[in-house]
C-alpha cells in the first residue's frame, strides 16, 4: 500500500476522531496542523517555496483564532485559508481566488475523482496492486471488528471483565460515526490532492497578463474614448470638489452637522453610496483602460483626471470614516459600524489598486485579484480579535446617563462577553431585572459548555468558567 494511501486513511480517522459531535475548539488547530504536516509530505518541494510558508502561517493564526476566540469568523478563515493552501500546494502560480475556486470544486467532486481512480487503477497493470490493497484495508477492518465482536461477548460473559473495563466507552462506534468518517476521509482526499479545471487555468494565466500595446484599434474609437473619459472624469472631479469642501467645511471647521439633516443620515446613506459610486467609476476607469488607450500619449490627460479623482474618492471615504465615528461616540459600538469601517478600509485599497492598474498597465483581472487578496488579507487580520468582547467593553465604558447601555443587544452577542457582563453583576447601578437577564444568559452557557470534551476545549470557555467561579464565590 503506497505511502499518501496510508496517510490519506490515517487523516481520515483523525479528522474523524477531533470533528465528530464536537464543536469548534483546539480540534482546528490540531486539524490545521495535521493538514500542513500532510500537504508537506503529499510535495515535499514546498518547504522550500516561502508563498506557501505565508499561508501556512495564515492557516495557523485562523486556528489559534478559532481556539483563543472561538468566534465564526475565525472558523470561516480558518476554512478558507486551508482551501486556499491546499489548492496553492499543487499549483503556486493560481491566485488566491482561483484556487479556493479549485478547493471548492475538489471537494466537491472528491467522491467522483475518487471511485474514478479506484476504476483506473483497476487496469492490467495496475490490477494487482489495487488487489493486495483492498485485500489489506479488508483484513485490518474485518480484524478491528472481530477484535470489537469479541470484546463486547467477553463483557457480557463476565461482570469482573465489565467492571474493569466499565471505563472504556465505544458509544462513539456506529453508523453516523462510520459515515462522518467516510466524510472525513473525502474531504481528506479533496484537500490532499486537489483538482483545477484546465480552461480556467489558461482564462488566469492570460488574463493576469500585463496590457501589451499591439496598436491595432481605430485612432477615431481612441479619440471617442479619450473625449468621453476627459469629460466624465472632469465633471465627476468638479462634483467631489464641491462634496468634499462641503465636508471639510462641516467635518474639521464647524464640527456639526447641518441643520435638519441626522447623524444616522450622514453616515448610513453616505456609506453605501459612496461605496456604489467608487465601484462604478472604478469600473468605468477599467473598461477605459482595458487595452491600447494604455498607451496612447493623448490619454495622458485622462490618467490624470483617474489620479484627481481617486485622490479626492480617498478623502470621501476618510470623511465618512470620521462620520462613523461621531456616530458611535453618540450612540454605541455595534457589528454593523464595524462592518462600515471594513467595507471603507476595502474601497481604500481599491483605490489604491486602481492607481496602481492604471499607472501600471495591469489588467482587469489582476486588479480584481489583487482586491481579492486584499479582502483575505483583512480576513486573517480580524480573525485573531474578539470582536463580541470589543464591543462589549466598549459599550460599558462608554455608557452614561444619556447613552445608556444597550443589555438587550450585549445578550443577543455569543457568550465571549461573559467575563464583562459578570462585572456588571456586581455594579450597585445595574437593575434587578437586567441582572436576572444576565443570570439567564450565565446559565444557558453553563448548560452549553459542561458537556464539552477536550476537542471541543477552547480558551474563551476557560475564562468565562473563571469569570462564573469568581462571581459565584464572591
Amino acid at each position: 500500500m503506497k505511502k499518501n494511501d496510508v496517510l490519506l486513511l490515517c487523516s481520515a480517522i483523525g479528522f474523524s476522531g477531533l470533528f465528530y459531535q464536537q464543536l469548534a475548539g483546539i480540534n482546528y488547530v490540531i486539524f490545521t496542523l495535521m493538514v500542513l504536516l500532510c500537504l508537506l509530505l503529499f510535495k515535499p518541494e514546498n518547504k522550500n517555496n516561502p508563498s506557501w510558508w505565508i499561508l501556512a502561517a495564515c492557516s495557523l493564526v485562523a486556528a489559534l483564532s478559532v481556539y483563543f476566540t472561538n468566534s465564526q469568523l475565525s472558523v470561516l478563515a480558518t476554512i478558507i485559508s486551508l482551501l486556499v493552501l491546499s489548492s496553492k500546494n499543487i499549483n503556486r502560480e493560481n491566485s488566491i481566488l482561483l484556487s479556493f475556486l479549485f478547493a471548492c470544486f475538489s471537494l466537491l467532486s472528491a467522491l467522483v475523482f475518487w471511485i474514478a481512480s479506484l476504476l483506473e487503477n483497476n487496469t492490467e497493470d495496475g490490477a494487482t496492486t489495487t488487489k493486495k490493497n483492498w485485500k489489506f484495508i479488508g483484513t485490518i477492518t474485518l480484524s478491528a471488528l472481530l477484535l470489537l465482536l469479541f470484546f463486547n461477548l467477553y463483557r457480557l460473559s463476565n461482570p469482573l471483565f465489565a467492571d474493569f473495563t466499565k471505563c472504556i466507552n465505544l458509544d462513539w462506534l456506529s453508523i453516523g460515526w462510520l459515515f462522518f468518517t467516510f466524510f472525513g476521509f473525502l474531504v481528506m482526499y479533496g484537500l490532499l490532492k486537489s483538482k483545477s479545471i484546465t480552461r480556467l487555468q489558461l482564462f488566469e494565466n492570460k488574463a493576469k497578463q500585463d496590457i501589451q500595446n499591439d496598436s491595432t484599434n481605430d485612432e477615431k474609437h481612441d479619440e471617442q474614448l479619450i473625449w468621453i473619459g476627459s469629460i466624465l472624469f472632469a465633471c465627476l472631479n468638479l462634483m467631489l470638489l464641491f462634496l468634499n469642501g462641503l465636508d471639510v467645511v462641516n467635518i474639521y471647521i464647524s464640527q456639526k452637522l447641518p441643520a435638519g439633516i441626522t447623524l444616522s443620515n450622514f453616515v448610513h446613506e453616505a456609506v453605501w453610496s459612496t461605496v456604489f459610486s467608487i465601484i462604478i467609476a472604478a469600473g468605468l476607469i477599467a473598461w477605459l483602460f482595458k487595452g491600447e488607450l494604455n498607451f496612447v500619449k493623448a490619454a495622458q490627460k485622462i490618467k490624470y483626471l483617474i489620479y484627481f479623482w481617486i485622490a479626492q474618492s480617498m478623502l470621501v471615504v476618510i470623511n465618512t470614516m470620521v462620520r462613523n465615528s461621531w456616530y458611535i461616540q453618540q450612540y454605541q459600538l455595534s457589528y454593523l459600524r464595524i462592518g462600515v469601517f471594513v467595507f471603507l478600509i476595502l474601497c481604500l485599497a481599491g483605490l489604491l489598486l486602481t492607481y496602481y492598474k492604471v499607472a501600471k498597465q495591469k489588467s482587469v483581472w489582476n486588479l480584481f485579484t489583487s482586491n481579492v487578496a486584499i479582502w483575505y488579507t483583512l480576513l486573517i487580520i480580524a480573525a485573531p480579535f474578539n470582536w463580541d468582547q470589543v464591543i462589549t467593553r466598549y459599550n460599558i465604558e462608554h455608557a452614561s446617563k444619556t447613552k445608556p447601555l444597550d443589555l438587550y443587544y450585549l445578550y443577543y452577542l455569543s457568550d465571549a462577553n461573559i467575563p464583562e457582563l459578570c462585572s456588571l453583576l456586581k455594579r450597585a447601578d445595574v437593575n434587578k431585572s437586567d441582572k436576572r437577564f444576565i443570570y439567564t444568559k450565565l446559565r444557558a452557557t453553563y448548560l452549553h459548555d459542561r458537556y464539552r470534551t477536550w476537542p471541543s476545549n477552547n480558551y474563551r470557555i476557560t475564562q468565562n468558567t473563571k469569570a462564573m467561579l469568581h462571581l459565584f464565590e464572591n
